[in-house]
């Protein structure tokens, strides 16, 4: 919901957004972040078992934080921030699922530095997607042999990276991921 609260919210600032548009989107934000909010306060009070579920909450709760100036959104997600980022110096997270999480949590790293505007959680996902480059077997499917999650041993294909590599690939100006 977050993801097509900020585009609408972008959209009805446009000048090309007719009348009609405007007045509908007006009508579905005020809607729409209630829920974000309510959702959010529900968060900041929960555990979660898994880094990925962790950093996939944390973003949230600091782009509701920069969306609602709320405090309690900010000081939610650093509680789970405190742990530190998981991912090693070759870029790969501790559930090692290259298959699956290795994706939630890239996503989660770039809401979090677009949310803070902290250009260093962009770093492990840049680790991640140059290790993922080299998980690639000849078949183009993805080595998950590894993982301690539920993608072991699957025959998975990168097409979820495509976003993230093209995300980073222009915002890093980096060929090799683009």
């Amino acid at each position: 919901l977050l993801p097509a609260y900020i585009y609408l919210d972008r959209l009805s600032q446009k000048e090309y957004c007719s009348a009609a548009e405007k007045s509908m989107i007006s009508t579905l934000l005020p809607v729409m972040k209630s829920i974000l909010v309510k959702g959010g306060k529900a968060m900041i009070h929960g555990g979660f078992h898994t880094p990925n579920h962790r950093w996939a909450i944390a973003s949230v709760l600091m782009m509701l934080y920069r969306l609602t100036a709320d405090e309690s959104m900010r000081e939610g997600a650093e509680k789970f921030l405190i742990e530190g980022c998981d991912c090693n110096d070759d870029g790969e997270y501790a559930e090692r699922s290259a298959g699956g999480y290795n994706q939630v949590n890239n996503n989660a790293m770039m809401m979090l530095a677009a949310a803070t505007g902290d250009d260093s959680w962009y770093e492990p996902v840049k680790r991640n997607l140059t290790m993922m480059l080299h998980y690639i077997e000849p078949d183009g499917s993805i080595f998950t042999n590894n993982s301690t999650r539920q993608d072991r041993g699957n025959k998975i294909y990168p097409t979820g990276y495509y976003l993230e590599y093209l995300y980073m690939g222009i915002k890093f100006h980096n060929e090799t991921f683009l």
